[in-house]
């Protein structure tokens, strides 16, 4: 059957019939755009899922590294604490043996005192070192990552409703033509 046999058939159906054939082919163009667009959109719901899991997954690792670097700086803080309650207790010692006139003995007390603070002051410029490597608390890196993939599936989702939509406003505007 040519184009013109299946035009002449056309012309010789009730128009009642061919609104109702050309109301079905387009209700079902709406729902085919309609499957479409979900699956697209179901498509980039696990996209975005598998993004973000793994965003999670690099959050965690970088808050195991700060964690790291957190408890080695504390370990250390804490040493020179100590460090320093030595210095403090051979200074007092120092005071002691200064008062008692005694030459020999404070001047070795003065060289434990300073070898003590020395490591104080070494212990707190290390801690204060790791400490800082640590920054905000918060794993900043996972978190940007979040948000640009957050934005980027925004604007696939939006893309792919406006292509859906645009689709079809196309296949109704062709049913019309058709009348």
């Amino acid at each position: 059957m040519s184009a013109n046999d299946h035009r002449e058939d056309l012309r010789e159906q009730p128009i009642g019939d061919l609104v109702k054939q050309l109301s079905s082919e387009v209700t079902t163009l709406v729902h085919q755009e309609v499957d479409l667009a979900k699956a697209l959109l179901q498509q980039e719901v696990e996209s975005t899922k598998r993004s973000l899991r793994a965003d999670v997954e690099v959050a965690r690792a970088e808050l195991q590294e700060k964690g790291k670097h957190a408890g080695r700086g504390a370990g250390m803080l804490g040493a020179a604490g100590i460090a320093a309650i030595l210095a403090l207790g051979t200074f007092t010692v120092l005071l002691l043996l200064v008062l008692n006139a005694a030459m020999k003995d404070w001047l070795a007390a003065i060289i434990v005192t300073l070898l003590w603070a020395v490591v104080a002051a070494v212990l707190a410029a290390r801690a204060r070192a790791e400490l800082k490597q640590v920054g905000a608390p918060m794993p900043t890196h996972a978190f940007q990552s979040l948000r640009t993939d957050a934005q980027n599936s925004v604007e696939r989702i939006k893309d792919s409703a406006a292509e859906s939509a645009d689709s079809i406003k196309e296949d109704v505007q062709w049913a019309k033509t058709q009348k």
